[in-house]
């Protein structure tokens, strides 16, 4: 009998919900601190916009944790509800070890943020794996997601130009010196509600994460 996957999902939604609580915890310092003007200083707006891109750092790591640690189950025959995913070689990995340096070829490490990449990969080693079908199907908010990540690590022209791009196509505007902090703690429309990007992204990558582990 195939082993169960973990609640690797879970544990991603336990990991966004920390880091977005990070954010609005720094929301409510900032209007405390609005009524003593010394505490408005140590609470500035720029300082509230680093926490917002310290938490989508943290998420997005976490989704990159999810896709390489479910990748490795699932060539080791874990089932998820939908069953075990079928192997290219039709032979499933005895451990976890041996599934990772299947998985690696070599390599000390590989990257995860790049989902052409992620479905490349799942492609070498599953028949229509669910990382493939999943990715594939929300390629484009995918890149504009892995942007947004690539922008915060990064300060050159070429990271500036994508996470711009990725901001006019979510939410069809730029945002002062390319700053993700300052897009992420944007507010946007999700159906009658309203919430922060920082929101809507975390949630987004939680939810397909349940569906690559269902």
């Amino acid at each position: 009998m195939p082993r169960a996957m973990p609640g690797l999902a879970k544990h991603l939604r336990m990991q966004t919900d920390e880091a977005l609580e990070l954010a609005e915890s720094a929301e409510r310092i900032r209007v405390l601190s609005s009524l003593d003007v010394r505490l408005g200083r140590e609470m500035s707006v720029h300082r509230l916009s680093l926490i917002y891109e310290l938490s989508f750092l943290r998420i997005f790591a976490g989704w990159e944790i999810f896709l390489e640690e479910s990748f490795l189950r699932y060539l080791c025959g874990y089932a998820s509800a939908a069953g075990q995913q079928i192997r290219t070689g039709g032979l499933y990995s005895k451990t976890l070890q041996d599934a990772r340096n299947a998985l690696l070829g070599g390599n000390s490490f590989l990257l995860w943020h790049k989902p052409s990449k992620v479905a490349d990969r799942s492609r070498r080693f599953f028949l229509f794996g669910l990382h493939e079908t999943i990715v594939l199907s929300n390629i484009s908010r995918l890149n504009w997601f892995a942007s947004i990540r690539h922008r915060i690590a990064h300060d050159h022209e070429d990271a500036r130009a994508q996470f711009n791009g990725a901001c006019m196509n979510l939410c069809g505007r730029r945002f002062p010196g390319a700053r993700p902090g300052k897009f992420l703690r944007n507010w946007t429309t999700i159906g009658p509600a309203r919430a922060r990007w920082l929101s809507v992204i975390g949630d987004e990558l939680c939810n397909l994460a349940s569906q690559i582990t269902p």
